[in-house]
Protein backbone atom coordinates (compact mmCIF):
# COMPACT_ATOMS: atom_id res chain seq x y z
CA UNK A 1 0.00 0.00 0.00
CA UNK A 2 3.01 2.45 1.02
CA UNK A 3 4.59 1.64 -2.21
CA UNK A 4 1.27 2.60 -4.49
CA UNK A 5 1.08 6.02 -2.15
CA UNK A 6 4.37 7.08 -3.76
CA UNK A 7 3.97 5.97 -7.05
CA UNK A 8 0.85 8.00 -7.32
CA UNK A 9 1.98 10.97 -5.50
CA UNK A 10 5.43 10.66 -8.20
CA UNK A 11 2.88 10.24 -11.29
CA UNK A 12 1.15 13.38 -9.77
CA UNK A 13 4.15 15.54 -9.68
CA UNK A 14 5.00 14.56 -12.99
CA UNK A 15 1.63 15.46 -14.67
CA UNK A 16 1.82 18.70 -12.82
CA UNK A 17 5.17 19.45 -14.77
CA UNK A 18 3.99 18.26 -17.73
CA UNK A 19 0.48 20.63 -17.28
CA UNK A 20 2.29 23.39 -15.77
CA UNK A 21 4.38 23.46 -18.78
CA UNK A 22 1.25 23.24 -21.65
CA UNK A 23 -0.28 25.61 -19.55
CA UNK A 24 2.56 28.68 -19.50
CA UNK A 25 3.31 27.90 -23.61
CA UNK A 26 -0.08 28.56 -24.27
CA UNK A 27 -1.15 31.37 -22.05
CA UNK A 28 2.16 33.46 -22.79
CA UNK A 29 1.69 33.21 -26.18
CA UNK A 30 -2.24 33.85 -26.56
CA UNK A 31 -3.60 35.18 -22.56
CA UNK A 32 -7.35 34.43 -23.96
CA UNK A 33 -6.33 30.62 -23.98
CA UNK A 34 -6.97 30.59 -20.65
CA UNK A 35 -10.65 30.11 -20.65
CA UNK A 36 -10.02 27.65 -23.26
CA UNK A 37 -10.91 24.40 -21.94
CA UNK A 38 -8.21 22.30 -22.43
CA UNK A 39 -6.16 25.09 -20.35
CA UNK A 40 -8.70 24.65 -17.69
CA UNK A 41 -7.87 21.15 -17.59
CA UNK A 42 -4.42 22.06 -17.06
CA UNK A 43 -5.05 24.72 -14.55
CA UNK A 44 -6.90 22.69 -13.04
CA UNK A 45 -4.29 19.78 -12.76
CA UNK A 46 -1.37 22.71 -11.68
CA UNK A 47 -3.57 24.60 -9.00
CA UNK A 48 -4.63 20.95 -7.10
CA UNK A 49 -1.06 19.86 -7.01
CA UNK A 50 1.10 22.89 -6.15
CA UNK A 51 -1.62 23.74 -4.03
CA UNK A 52 -1.59 20.47 -2.17
CA UNK A 53 2.55 20.53 -2.22
CA UNK A 54 3.74 24.69 -1.59
CA UNK A 55 1.31 24.93 1.41
CA UNK A 56 1.09 21.85 3.73
CA UNK A 57 3.87 19.32 2.16
CA UNK A 58 6.67 21.39 1.52
CA UNK A 59 9.16 18.70 2.93
CA UNK A 60 7.61 15.83 0.54
CA UNK A 61 8.12 18.18 -2.41
CA UNK A 62 11.55 18.28 -1.82
CA UNK A 63 11.78 14.76 -1.72
CA UNK A 64 9.63 14.40 -5.38
CA UNK A 65 12.37 16.83 -6.39
CA UNK A 66 15.32 14.96 -5.17
CA UNK A 67 14.09 11.68 -6.16
CA UNK A 68 14.05 12.90 -9.71
CA UNK A 69 17.09 15.06 -9.54
CA UNK A 70 19.09 11.93 -8.22
CA UNK A 71 17.17 8.70 -9.91
CA UNK A 72 14.96 9.85 -12.85
CA UNK A 73 16.20 12.48 -14.66
CA UNK A 74 16.21 10.24 -17.90
CA UNK A 75 12.73 9.83 -17.96
CA UNK A 76 12.17 13.26 -16.47
CA UNK A 77 14.09 14.45 -20.08
CA UNK A 78 12.11 11.95 -21.93
CA UNK A 79 8.54 13.20 -21.15
CA UNK A 80 9.88 17.09 -21.87
CA UNK A 81 11.08 15.82 -25.47
CA UNK A 82 8.18 14.15 -25.81
CA UNK A 83 5.93 17.15 -25.23
CA UNK A 84 7.77 19.81 -27.31
CA UNK A 85 7.74 17.38 -30.22
CA UNK A 86 4.08 16.97 -29.64
CA UNK A 87 3.53 20.78 -29.68
CA UNK A 88 6.02 21.30 -33.12
CA UNK A 89 3.76 18.88 -34.75
CA UNK A 90 0.63 20.57 -33.94
CA UNK A 91 1.69 24.11 -34.96
CA UNK A 92 2.97 23.06 -37.98
CA UNK A 93 -0.32 21.13 -38.91
CA UNK A 94 -2.19 24.25 -37.66
CA UNK A 95 -0.15 26.32 -40.05
CA UNK A 96 -0.31 24.09 -43.15
CA UNK A 97 -4.08 23.88 -42.69
CA UNK A 98 -4.57 27.47 -42.36
CA UNK A 99 -2.43 28.33 -45.52
CA UNK A 100 -4.05 25.33 -47.41
CA UNK A 101 -8.03 26.92 -46.50
CA UNK A 102 -6.80 30.54 -47.84
CA UNK A 103 -5.33 29.36 -50.55
CA UNK A 104 -8.65 27.61 -51.20
CA UNK A 105 -11.05 30.11 -50.99
CA UNK A 106 -9.14 33.14 -52.02
CA UNK A 107 -8.45 31.81 -55.66
CA UNK A 108 -7.13 34.85 -57.55
CA UNK A 109 -8.46 37.57 -55.24
CA UNK A 110 -4.94 38.73 -53.60
CA UNK A 111 -5.27 39.07 -49.43
CA UNK A 112 -5.52 42.81 -48.15
CA UNK A 113 -2.39 42.47 -46.27
CA UNK A 114 -2.19 46.38 -45.75
CA UNK A 115 -4.79 49.49 -45.04
CA UNK A 116 -4.13 51.17 -48.10
CA UNK A 117 -4.49 47.87 -50.44
CA UNK A 118 -7.93 47.33 -48.20
CA UNK A 119 -9.19 51.14 -49.37
CA UNK A 120 -8.25 50.17 -52.96
CA UNK A 121 -10.37 46.54 -53.00
CA UNK A 122 -13.53 47.76 -53.50
CA UNK A 123 -12.77 49.86 -56.98
CA UNK A 124 -11.50 46.95 -58.60
CA UNK A 125 -13.62 47.12 -61.66
CA UNK A 126 -13.15 43.37 -62.61
CA UNK A 127 -15.04 41.69 -60.19
CA UNK A 128 -18.13 44.66 -59.01
CA UNK A 129 -19.55 47.41 -60.73
CA UNK A 130 -18.30 50.69 -58.59
CA UNK A 131 -20.15 54.20 -59.91
CA UNK A 132 -20.40 57.43 -58.35
CA UNK A 133 -24.47 57.57 -58.89
CA UNK A 134 -26.84 56.97 -56.45
CA UNK A 135 -29.30 54.15 -57.37
CA UNK A 136 -32.35 54.80 -55.21
CA UNK A 137 -33.35 51.62 -52.99
CA UNK A 138 -31.24 49.49 -55.31
CA UNK A 139 -31.50 45.50 -53.75
CA UNK A 140 -28.05 45.41 -54.98
CA UNK A 141 -26.29 48.55 -53.60
CA UNK A 142 -23.49 48.42 -51.17
CA UNK A 143 -22.62 51.08 -49.28
CA UNK A 144 -18.44 51.05 -48.40
CA UNK A 145 -16.76 53.59 -46.11
CA UNK A 146 -13.24 53.43 -45.03
CA UNK A 147 -11.27 55.61 -42.57
CA UNK A 148 -7.91 54.65 -41.06
CA UNK A 149 -8.55 56.84 -38.42
CA UNK A 150 -12.20 55.54 -37.12
CA UNK A 151 -12.15 53.85 -33.91
CA UNK A 152 -15.37 52.91 -31.11
CA UNK A 153 -16.28 55.32 -28.93
CA UNK A 154 -15.37 54.11 -24.97
CA UNK A 155 -18.48 55.51 -23.07
CA UNK A 156 -22.14 55.02 -23.03
CA UNK A 157 -24.42 56.03 -24.16
CA UNK A 158 -21.35 56.60 -26.98
CA UNK A 159 -22.90 59.91 -28.31
CA UNK A 160 -21.80 61.71 -31.43
CA UNK A 161 -18.62 64.18 -29.35
CA UNK A 162 -17.13 61.34 -27.98
CA UNK A 163 -17.46 58.16 -30.10
CA UNK A 164 -15.68 58.41 -34.08
CA UNK A 165 -17.33 55.37 -35.46
CA UNK A 166 -20.67 57.63 -35.38
CA UNK A 167 -20.28 59.63 -38.66
CA UNK A 168 -18.92 56.75 -40.25
CA UNK A 169 -22.15 54.88 -39.79
CA UNK A 170 -24.38 57.73 -40.50
CA UNK A 171 -22.16 58.34 -43.82
CA UNK A 172 -22.17 54.44 -44.47
CA UNK A 173 -25.84 54.49 -44.61
CA UNK A 174 -26.66 58.02 -45.97
CA UNK A 175 -24.85 56.70 -49.41
CA UNK A 176 -28.40 54.22 -49.92
CA UNK A 177 -30.83 56.81 -50.45
CA UNK A 178 -33.03 55.30 -48.46
CA UNK A 179 -33.76 59.44 -47.45
CA UNK A 180 -31.01 62.59 -46.72
CA UNK A 181 -27.92 62.76 -44.98
CA UNK A 182 -30.40 64.69 -42.02
CA UNK A 183 -32.55 61.12 -41.87
CA UNK A 184 -31.00 58.73 -43.44
CA UNK A 185 -33.48 56.14 -42.91
CA UNK A 186 -36.50 58.42 -43.87
CA UNK A 187 -37.54 56.20 -46.44
CA UNK A 188 -37.01 52.49 -44.81
CA UNK A 189 -38.60 53.63 -41.31
CA UNK A 190 -43.15 54.88 -41.15
CA UNK A 191 -44.11 56.54 -37.90
CA UNK A 192 -45.11 54.31 -35.74
CA UNK A 193 -42.95 51.52 -36.83
CA UNK A 194 -41.58 48.37 -34.33
CA UNK A 195 -37.89 48.03 -35.40
CA UNK A 196 -35.17 45.39 -34.01
CA UNK A 197 -31.69 46.16 -34.00
CA UNK A 198 -29.96 43.03 -34.39
CA UNK A 199 -26.15 43.10 -33.11
CA UNK A 200 -24.14 39.95 -32.98
CA UNK A 201 -23.56 39.24 -29.32
CA UNK A 202 -22.29 35.89 -29.17
CA UNK A 203 -20.06 36.36 -27.06
CA UNK A 204 -18.32 39.88 -24.80
CA UNK A 205 -14.68 38.28 -25.72
CA UNK A 206 -12.30 41.05 -27.60
CA UNK A 207 -13.59 41.46 -31.35
CA UNK A 208 -16.34 38.84 -31.34
CA UNK A 209 -19.48 40.80 -30.61
CA UNK A 210 -20.77 43.97 -32.67
CA UNK A 211 -19.39 46.76 -30.49
CA UNK A 212 -22.20 49.38 -29.66
CA UNK A 213 -20.85 52.64 -31.02
CA UNK A 214 -21.65 51.38 -34.02
CA UNK A 215 -25.77 50.37 -32.84
CA UNK A 216 -25.95 54.05 -31.32
CA UNK A 217 -26.42 55.94 -34.56
CA UNK A 218 -28.78 53.53 -35.81
CA UNK A 219 -30.98 53.93 -33.17
CA UNK A 220 -30.89 57.51 -33.34
CA UNK A 221 -31.44 57.16 -37.22
CA UNK A 222 -34.96 54.68 -36.12
CA UNK A 223 -36.31 57.64 -33.80
CA UNK A 224 -35.75 60.53 -36.27
CA UNK A 225 -37.27 58.85 -39.24
CA UNK A 226 -40.25 57.87 -37.17
CA UNK A 227 -39.95 54.63 -35.09
CA UNK A 228 -42.01 54.59 -31.96
CA UNK A 229 -40.63 51.37 -30.34
CA UNK A 230 -36.90 50.28 -30.89
CA UNK A 231 -35.39 46.83 -29.77
CA UNK A 232 -31.81 46.44 -29.55
CA UNK A 233 -31.24 41.77 -29.06
CA UNK A 234 -30.20 38.98 -30.25
CA UNK A 235 -30.23 35.45 -28.88
CA UNK A 236 -26.89 34.27 -27.81
CA UNK A 237 -25.64 31.54 -26.36
CA UNK A 238 -28.52 30.56 -24.21
CA UNK A 239 -30.49 33.06 -22.09
CA UNK A 240 -28.18 33.55 -18.96
CA UNK A 241 -25.44 34.10 -21.41
CA UNK A 242 -27.08 36.35 -23.28
CA UNK A 243 -27.78 38.15 -20.44
CA UNK A 244 -24.43 38.62 -19.10
CA UNK A 245 -23.36 39.63 -22.22
CA UNK A 246 -25.52 42.07 -22.93
CA UNK A 247 -24.60 43.98 -20.04
CA UNK A 248 -20.53 43.35 -20.38
CA UNK A 249 -21.06 44.75 -23.50
CA UNK A 250 -22.54 48.22 -22.28
CA UNK A 251 -25.51 47.55 -24.34
CA UNK A 252 -28.00 47.43 -21.14
CA UNK A 253 -26.18 51.03 -20.09
CA UNK A 254 -26.53 52.33 -23.58
CA UNK A 255 -29.94 51.59 -24.07
CA UNK A 256 -31.22 52.89 -20.59
CA UNK A 257 -29.83 56.17 -20.89
CA UNK A 258 -31.38 56.61 -24.54
CA UNK A 259 -34.31 56.04 -23.11
CA UNK A 260 -33.89 59.05 -20.77
CA UNK A 261 -33.11 61.27 -24.07
CA UNK A 262 -36.19 59.51 -26.04
CA UNK A 263 -38.33 59.70 -23.22
CA UNK A 264 -41.66 59.47 -25.70
CA UNK A 265 -40.17 56.20 -27.73
CA UNK A 266 -39.72 52.77 -26.05
CA UNK A 267 -36.31 51.86 -26.63
CA UNK A 268 -35.52 48.25 -24.88
CA UNK A 269 -32.52 45.47 -25.12
CA UNK A 270 -34.20 42.08 -25.85
CA UNK A 271 -32.81 38.85 -25.03
CA UNK A 272 -34.33 36.66 -28.17
CA UNK A 273 -33.82 33.30 -25.89
CA UNK A 274 -36.85 34.60 -24.19
CA UNK A 275 -39.23 31.99 -24.16
CA UNK A 276 -42.43 34.45 -22.95
CA UNK A 277 -43.32 34.40 -26.68
CA UNK A 278 -42.81 32.66 -29.39
CA UNK A 279 -43.42 30.33 -32.69
CA UNK A 280 -42.31 27.62 -34.27
CA UNK A 281 -41.97 28.21 -37.96
CA UNK A 282 -42.65 24.98 -40.27
CA UNK A 283 -41.51 25.76 -43.67
CA UNK A 284 -42.10 22.27 -44.76
CA UNK A 285 -41.50 21.84 -48.60
CA UNK A 286 -39.95 25.53 -48.76
CA UNK A 287 -37.37 24.47 -46.81
CA UNK A 288 -33.84 24.62 -48.09
CA UNK A 289 -33.49 21.09 -46.80
CA UNK A 290 -36.56 19.99 -48.87
CA UNK A 291 -35.48 17.56 -52.03
CA UNK A 292 -32.54 17.72 -50.14
CA UNK A 293 -32.04 13.84 -49.80
CA UNK A 294 -31.08 14.50 -46.12
CA UNK A 295 -33.43 12.82 -43.30
CA UNK A 296 -34.09 14.28 -39.98
CA UNK A 297 -31.55 11.71 -38.61
CA UNK A 298 -29.13 13.21 -40.80
CA UNK A 299 -29.57 16.54 -39.15
CA UNK A 300 -26.52 17.41 -36.61
CA UNK A 301 -25.80 19.86 -34.48
CA UNK A 302 -22.39 22.12 -34.47
CA UNK A 303 -20.65 18.75 -32.47
CA UNK A 304 -22.17 16.08 -34.91
CA UNK A 305 -24.51 14.30 -32.79
CA UNK A 306 -28.55 14.23 -34.23
CA UNK A 307 -31.37 16.61 -33.43
CA UNK A 308 -33.89 14.08 -34.82
CA UNK A 309 -35.93 13.94 -31.34
CA UNK A 310 -33.65 16.22 -29.38
CA UNK A 311 -35.45 18.06 -26.80
CA UNK A 312 -34.78 21.14 -28.57
CA UNK A 313 -37.63 19.88 -31.43
CA UNK A 314 -39.36 17.97 -28.84
CA UNK A 315 -40.75 21.39 -26.86
CA UNK A 316 -44.38 23.18 -27.39
CA UNK A 317 -44.44 27.10 -27.92
CA UNK A 318 -47.01 29.07 -26.20
CA UNK A 319 -49.12 28.22 -29.09
CA UNK A 320 -49.10 24.52 -28.45
CA UNK A 321 -47.11 23.69 -31.94
CA UNK A 322 -44.59 20.63 -31.26
CA UNK A 323 -42.50 19.38 -34.01
CA UNK A 324 -42.69 16.21 -32.40
CA UNK A 325 -38.50 15.35 -32.72
CA UNK A 326 -38.47 16.20 -36.10
CA UNK A 327 -36.34 18.54 -37.27
CA UNK A 328 -36.11 19.80 -41.06
CA UNK A 329 -37.75 23.03 -41.79
CA UNK A 330 -38.15 23.71 -37.96
CA UNK A 331 -37.36 27.27 -36.31
CA UNK A 332 -38.28 28.49 -33.22
CA UNK A 333 -38.51 32.39 -33.17
CA UNK A 334 -38.90 35.13 -30.80
CA UNK A 335 -42.30 36.93 -31.54
CA UNK A 336 -40.10 40.45 -31.19
CA UNK A 337 -38.68 39.06 -34.36
CA UNK A 338 -42.22 38.24 -36.63
CA UNK A 339 -43.60 41.37 -34.57
CA UNK A 340 -40.94 44.05 -35.89
CA UNK A 341 -41.91 46.34 -38.95
CA UNK A 342 -38.42 46.85 -39.48
CA UNK A 343 -34.92 44.42 -38.89
CA UNK A 344 -31.57 46.30 -38.30
CA UNK A 345 -29.17 43.72 -38.87
CA UNK A 346 -25.76 44.84 -37.51
CA UNK A 347 -23.19 41.90 -37.86
CA UNK A 348 -19.36 41.47 -36.75
CA UNK A 349 -17.11 40.83 -39.74
CA UNK A 350 -15.70 37.43 -38.33
CA UNK A 351 -14.39 34.11 -39.93
CA UNK A 352 -16.53 30.55 -38.56
CA UNK A 353 -15.50 27.38 -38.72
CA UNK A 354 -18.81 25.54 -40.30
CA UNK A 355 -18.96 28.33 -42.91
CA UNK A 356 -15.56 30.25 -43.23
CA UNK A 357 -16.99 33.83 -42.55
CA UNK A 358 -20.07 35.09 -39.98
CA UNK A 359 -21.46 38.07 -41.95
CA UNK A 360 -25.09 39.15 -42.63
CA UNK A 361 -26.72 35.99 -43.48
CA UNK A 362 -24.73 34.31 -40.63
CA UNK A 363 -25.80 36.61 -38.06
CA UNK A 364 -29.99 35.85 -38.27
CA UNK A 365 -29.04 32.18 -36.55
CA UNK A 366 -29.01 34.23 -33.29
CA UNK A 367 -32.72 34.88 -34.40
CA UNK A 368 -33.67 31.82 -33.10
CA UNK A 369 -34.29 30.49 -29.49
CA UNK A 370 -30.80 28.78 -27.67
CA UNK A 371 -33.29 26.87 -26.54
CA UNK A 372 -37.04 25.91 -26.19
CA UNK A 373 -36.99 23.98 -22.76
CA UNK A 374 -34.65 26.16 -20.33
CA UNK A 375 -32.43 29.03 -19.66
CA UNK A 376 -29.24 27.31 -19.78
CA UNK A 377 -26.15 27.29 -21.49
CA UNK A 378 -26.74 26.63 -25.15
CA UNK A 379 -25.98 22.99 -26.22
CA UNK A 380 -25.57 24.13 -29.70
CA UNK A 381 -28.70 22.61 -30.85
CA UNK A 382 -30.70 25.47 -32.67
CA UNK A 383 -30.84 24.47 -35.98
CA UNK A 384 -28.79 22.09 -38.09
CA UNK A 385 -24.79 22.56 -38.37
CA UNK A 386 -23.14 19.50 -40.05
CA UNK A 387 -24.28 16.06 -41.14
CA UNK A 388 -24.86 13.19 -38.05
CA UNK A 389 -21.37 11.76 -37.41
CA UNK A 390 -19.12 14.30 -39.11
CA UNK A 391 -17.72 15.93 -35.96
CA UNK A 392 -14.25 14.94 -36.65
CA UNK A 393 -14.52 14.72 -40.70
CA UNK A 394 -13.07 17.84 -41.84
CA UNK A 395 -14.36 17.83 -45.10
CA UNK A 396 -17.91 19.21 -43.56
CA UNK A 397 -16.18 22.49 -42.26
CA UNK A 398 -15.71 25.97 -44.19
CA UNK A 399 -16.39 25.15 -47.81
CA UNK A 400 -17.66 21.44 -47.72
CA UNK A 401 -20.54 22.21 -45.81
CA UNK A 402 -23.98 20.99 -46.93
CA UNK A 403 -26.30 21.63 -44.13
CA UNK A 404 -25.68 24.45 -42.37
CA UNK A 405 -26.00 27.33 -45.07
CA UNK A 406 -29.56 25.50 -45.63
CA UNK A 407 -30.44 25.74 -42.31
CA UNK A 408 -29.16 30.06 -42.74
CA UNK A 409 -30.96 30.27 -45.97
CA UNK A 410 -34.10 29.52 -44.20
CA UNK A 411 -33.69 31.43 -41.23
CA UNK A 412 -33.07 34.78 -43.52
CA UNK A 413 -36.52 33.15 -45.66
CA UNK A 414 -38.18 33.73 -42.46
CA UNK A 415 -37.23 36.99 -41.57
CA UNK A 416 -38.66 38.45 -44.16
CA UNK A 417 -41.22 36.06 -45.40
CA UNK A 418 -42.98 35.08 -42.54
CA UNK A 419 -45.84 37.32 -40.84
CA UNK A 420 -46.84 37.99 -37.17
CA UNK A 421 -48.57 34.80 -36.83
CA UNK A 422 -46.05 32.56 -38.30
CA UNK A 423 -46.94 31.82 -42.06
CA UNK A 424 -44.95 31.98 -44.91
CA UNK A 425 -45.87 34.33 -47.52
CA UNK A 426 -44.72 35.16 -51.19
CA UNK A 427 -44.92 39.28 -49.98
CA UNK A 428 -41.65 40.65 -48.00
CA UNK A 429 -43.87 41.25 -44.55
CA UNK A 430 -41.02 43.43 -43.22
CA UNK A 431 -38.42 46.37 -44.16
CA UNK A 432 -34.67 45.07 -43.83
CA UNK A 433 -31.60 47.25 -43.73
CA UNK A 434 -28.00 45.48 -43.07
CA UNK A 435 -24.65 47.48 -41.43
CA UNK A 436 -21.82 45.45 -41.36
CA UNK A 437 -19.11 46.15 -38.64
CA UNK A 438 -15.76 45.38 -40.42
CA UNK A 439 -14.41 48.71 -37.56
CA UNK A 440 -12.25 45.61 -36.05
CA UNK A 441 -12.66 42.50 -37.85
CA UNK A 442 -12.14 38.74 -36.35
CA UNK A 443 -9.90 36.36 -38.26
CA UNK A 444 -9.62 32.41 -38.08
CA UNK A 445 -12.30 31.94 -35.61
CA UNK A 446 -15.50 33.69 -34.44
CA UNK A 447 -14.67 34.09 -30.62
CA UNK A 448 -13.02 36.73 -30.66
CA UNK A 449 -9.23 35.71 -30.16
CA UNK A 450 -7.69 37.71 -33.41
CA UNK A 451 -9.35 41.27 -33.99
CA UNK A 452 -7.90 42.86 -37.02
CA UNK A 453 -8.28 46.52 -37.62
CA UNK A 454 -9.95 46.84 -41.04
CA UNK A 455 -11.40 50.02 -40.66
CA UNK A 456 -14.90 49.96 -42.06
CA UNK A 457 -18.37 49.59 -42.77
CA UNK A 458 -20.52 48.40 -45.05
CA UNK A 459 -24.12 48.69 -45.41
CA UNK A 460 -27.52 47.77 -48.13
CA UNK A 461 -30.41 45.89 -47.90
CA UNK A 462 -29.56 43.01 -50.07
CA UNK A 463 -27.36 41.03 -47.14
CA UNK A 464 -25.87 38.65 -49.94
CA UNK A 465 -24.79 41.26 -51.55
CA UNK A 466 -22.69 43.05 -48.60
CA UNK A 467 -21.63 39.58 -47.93
CA UNK A 468 -20.52 39.09 -51.49
CA UNK A 469 -18.28 42.16 -51.25
CA UNK A 470 -17.27 41.44 -47.63
CA UNK A 471 -15.71 38.51 -48.68
CA UNK A 472 -13.71 39.71 -51.83
CA UNK A 473 -12.21 42.42 -48.66
CA UNK A 474 -11.39 39.33 -46.39
CA UNK A 475 -9.72 37.96 -49.30
CA UNK A 476 -12.28 34.87 -50.33
CA UNK A 477 -14.17 34.42 -53.22
CA UNK A 478 -17.39 34.41 -52.46
CA UNK A 479 -18.54 31.48 -55.11
CA UNK A 480 -16.22 29.07 -52.86
CA UNK A 481 -18.38 29.67 -49.94
CA UNK A 482 -21.75 27.52 -49.76
CA UNK A 483 -23.48 29.86 -47.55
CA UNK A 484 -23.39 33.08 -50.07
CA UNK A 485 -23.28 30.79 -53.53
CA UNK A 486 -26.13 29.07 -53.13
CA UNK A 487 -28.52 31.02 -51.50
CA UNK A 488 -29.23 32.90 -54.71
CA UNK A 489 -30.83 29.15 -55.87
CA UNK A 490 -34.23 30.25 -54.09
CA UNK A 491 -36.48 32.05 -56.67
CA UNK A 492 -39.93 32.03 -54.88
CA UNK A 493 -38.42 33.51 -51.37
CA UNK A 494 -35.49 35.76 -53.13
CA UNK A 495 -33.15 36.62 -50.37
CA UNK A 496 -30.27 38.80 -52.59
CA UNK A 497 -27.83 38.96 -55.32
CA UNK A 498 -24.59 37.46 -55.28
CA UNK A 499 -24.41 38.55 -59.22
CA UNK A 500 -20.78 40.76 -59.22
CA UNK A 501 -22.07 42.67 -62.58
CA UNK A 502 -25.34 43.20 -60.75
CA UNK A 503 -24.12 44.76 -57.44
CA UNK A 504 -23.12 48.36 -57.36
CA UNK A 505 -20.64 49.59 -54.84
CA UNK A 506 -21.01 53.14 -53.79
CA UNK A 507 -18.66 55.00 -50.84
Amino acid sequence: MLNKIKKFKYNAFLIAIIATAWFLFRVITKPSRAFYPCQRIALSQVAFYWGSVFVPFIFPFYQQVMKIVNNNYQKVIKIVVAFIVGVIVFQTYQSYHESNLKEKGSRTIQKTFSASMLANTYTNSDRFDNKSTKQTQSPSLVSFYYDPLVYYGLIPPYDKQQNPAYNLVWKTVSELSLGDTLNPLRELINDGDTVLIKPNLISDNGAAYTHPAVVRPLIDMAVLSGAYKVYVGDGGPGYTSTEEIITNTNYRDMVNLLQDIYPENEIEVVNLNDRTNWHWINLGGNSAFAGSGYSDYDLGASFGETLFNHGYYSSSDPQGINPGGEVAGWYAVNDVVLNSDVIINVPKMKNHWTMMVTLCLKNQVGSTLCSTYDNGTSNWSRIPHCKTGTRFDGNIYYFNNDIFWRSILDVNKILIYVDKNGILNTEKQRKYLNVLDGIIANEKNAGGDNPYNSHFLLAGIDPVAIDAVACRLMGYDFDAIPGIKNVTNESTYPIGINDPKKIVVVG
